[in-house]
């Protein structure tokens, strides 16, 4: 189920709030207070995704096939959003490495609960081969310093821990790497999950959040697909929301498996094969 709904905008108010907290707690954070307008700058420009509550996707298994491709966001700045018990926005966005030319990933946490939203201080970086860490469990990243200035502090005994800040890191990274793999599979498409307000001036100017488009994943499940009788499907195709399913590595080839579908069909699960190109 997806619960999620207008993070973007419910996320860069709050962080204005959190800048403001910062502010009032000690006048050294002013370099922090920067970076948070950068950040919210970054979800203004976003484009933007909600997934199913929990953010997962896959099991972390099922894209080892796929890390021999380059990670690559669908847009420059993108945003994955979903319900965990509180709210997350993941906001990741592509730059260039200037040593090595390289592209990278830059990933942003920003958890929310109320009206109540924070940055995490640390974030990740990925590079476009991403590696599994030596448990399997997690993805490697490399962390850097959102808010340096807390990070200080941290450093020197206060706030957090900051092996509980990488865990942290870790947790939110794990659904946006599934997210970019579920991407890759050919019946693995966008549509609008929540459309954008034709007037957000006239939303703001009476003090109210404005709304941002936001997309979902979805799944043809009657694109037309080989299978043991030759092609399969049907000639009504149906858009469905996309449930939490798994990548099926065969000697043909890549397969997508659907564990749920949730739409407009009726029998409200169908399980399938999809080819991933």
């Amino acid at each position: 189920m997806i619960t999620a709904k207008n993070y973007a905008a419910q996320a860069m108010r709050g962080l204005e709030g959190f800048k403001e907290l910062l502010l009032r707690s000690d006048d050294k954070y002013g370099v922090d207070v920067e970076a948070i307008d950068e950040v919210i700058a970054y979800i203004e420009q976003a484009q933007h995704f909600s997934v199913i509550d929990g953010g997962r996707l896959l099991e972390l298994k099922d894209f080892k096939s796929l890390l021999d491709r380059p990670f690559r966001l669908p847009y420059p700045i993108t945003t994955v959003e979903f319900c965990n018990g509180q709210k997350n926005l993941t906001l990741a966005r592509e730059y260039v490495d200037v040593d090595t030319g390289e592209i990278r990933i830059a990933v942003y946490i920003i958890m929310g609960d109320g009206d109540s939203w924070v940055i995490l201080p640390l974030g990740g970086i990925l590079s476009e081969k991403v590696e599994l860490a030596d448990n399997d469990t997690s993805v490697v990243t490399y962390g850097f310093d959102c808010l340096p200035e807390f990070i200080n502090s941290t450093r020197n005994g206060k706030n957090f821990d900051l092996e509980q800040l990488r865990n942290t890191v870790a947790a939110h990274v794990i659904p946006l790497c599934e997210f970019i793999a579920a991407l890759s599979c050919t019946n693995v498409g966008t549509e609008t999950h929540q459309e954008a307000y034709r007037d957000n001036a006239k939303r703001i100017s009476k003090g109210k959040l404005p709304i941002y488009e936001t997309k979902t994943l979805t799944i043809n499940v009657t694109n037309r697909q080989p299978g043991k009788g030759g092609w399969c499907g049907s000639s009504t195709p149906k858009r469905q929301h996309f449930r939490r399913g798994y990548i099926r590595h065969l000697a043909s080839g890549n397969y997508w498996v659907n564990s749920c579908i949730v739409g407009k069909n009726r029998n409200g699960r169908i399980d399938k094969d999809y080819v991933v190109k």
